[in-house]
């Protein structure tokens, strides 16, 4: 079974419930299949809003690998350990950095520049923005081997 969209919700506080209010208002609207992780696995929250959408507190490491895979499009933070797993899957994504966390913008404006992944301050979200746009990009490339790996570790490096 397909799903549209995976919204991974992240952040420090107060930017991740901050960004985790943006993204439940606006699945009120969404009318495809979507699954909002809200990040908060010291809760218990399963349910399904009123478009029928999961919203789930938390997912294992398992669980979230299977979501992601049958995903058209992932909404996530643009996080390093969450870019591997989307290179790893070779996943389209639309980053929202974290406000403040000059890595993660970095990281989202390089491949948004690219044309590989859409990136939007979370500002700005427009899930129904998000989603009619993403055709225009490509996402990953399923690869063998290191080969993002290896230009993230370079990036950070450059970084650091």
């Amino acid at each position: 079974v397909s799903l549209d969209l995976l919204v991974l919700i992240s952040g420090p506080e107060p930017q991740r419930t901050r960004f985790e209010k943006m993204v439940l208002t606006q699945l009120d609207e969404f009318e495809g299949s979507a699954v909002a992780v809200l990040g908060t696995p010291d809760k218990h929250v399963d349910r399904l809003d009123k478009n029928g959408h999961r919203i789930v507190s938390h997912l294992n490491a398992s669980e979230l690998e299977k979501e992601m895979a049958r995903a058209s499009l992932v909404v996530s933070r643009s996080g390093y350990s969450t870019i591997m797993d989307l290179s790893a899957l070779g996943k389209k994504a639309a980053f929202v950095p974290t406000p403040g966390q000059t890595e993660q913008e970095y990281l989202a404006k390089k491949f948004s520049s690219e044309g590989k992944h859409f990136s939007m301050r979370q500002g700005r979200l427009s899930l129904s923005e998000v989603w009619s746009k993403s055709g225009s990009f490509t996402g990953f490339k399923k690869r063998s081997g290191d080969g993002y790996k290896h230009a993230l570790n370079q990036l950070v490096a450059k970084l650091s």
